[in-house]
């Protein structure tokens, strides 16, 4: 899992109420498995006071290009060490898997 929110981190907060109601409805409408987006649960505690939780989010391909999708806005994303590295594994992974369907090579750099 990785945080997410959806205000950068210098910005004004969003009215309390406001935001507990529109948390409420994105679990309602989110409430069913195998989705992608805000999950509401803080599994390895909350990052900075606009973070909004865990976030599930899928690596596919569209018209031959890598997409991330997150299911929901983000501006940005926190992970472990450990969730990085598992996360630019499979982003080169997929993305090794798109460069073959359309007939190219991909290179990366480490260091």
């Amino acid at each position: 899992m990785a945080h997410h929110g959806s205000e950068p981190f210098e910005d004004d907060p969003e009215d309390p109420e406001r935001k507990m109601a529109r948390n409420k409805l994105m679990r309602d409408l989110l409430s069913t498995t195998g989705f992608r987006g805000a999950l509401g649960e803080f599994p390895e505690g909350q990052l900075t006071k606009n973070d909004e939780g865990a976030i599930q989010f899928a690596i596919g391909e569209k018209d031959g290009k890598v997409v991330i999708d997150f299911g929901t806005a983000v501006h940005w994303v926190g992970m472990t060490p450990q969730q990085a590295a598992e996360f630019a594994s499979l982003l080169l992974k997929r993305a090794r898997e798109v460069a073959r369907k359309n007939g190219e090579s991909v290179s990366f750099v480490i260091g």
